[in-house]
């Protein structure tokens, strides 16, 4: 399992977006940290990047966000990524799941009190 980790680190290293690369590091060594604190390794496969990035809901914003800052890889692209559209974008996106969270609750509300008068 360290043999597969450590390969999994160098292929990593090797991604061309150094942005992308050093965070995945970072979790996968926090996860191996805390896998070893317990003494063994976890058997199970590791997920890949394109398994922890494939739902919309993975960014607040959705796959929007996601193409915004994998756009450019380089490292010009990586300091020119646009901010504040990600960031209005993202709020956008809280303001309607909230929006959707209140009509849902309220929904969830009247089936209770039907539920309750049968």
């Amino acid at each position: 399992a360290t043999a597969t980790l450590s390969a999994i680190a160098l292929n990593l290293l090797l991604v061309p977006c150094g942005m992308l690369s050093s965070v995945f590091l970072l979790l996968l060594a926090r996860g191996v940290v805390a896998e070893r604190s317990y003494g063994t390794l976890q058997t199970d496969p590791a997920p890949t990047m394109r398994n922890l990035v494939s739902g919309t809901d993975i960014i607040c914003g959705g796959s929007e966000i996601w193409r915004l800052i994998t756009a450019n890889p380089s490292v010009t692209g990586i300091m020119s990524i646009n901010w504040e559209k990600i960031d209005a974008t993202a709020k956008d996106y809280i303001h309607t799941q909230k929006a959707l969270i209140e009509r849902l609750s309220h929904e969830l509300e009247v089936l209770a009190k039907r539920i309750e008068e049968k």
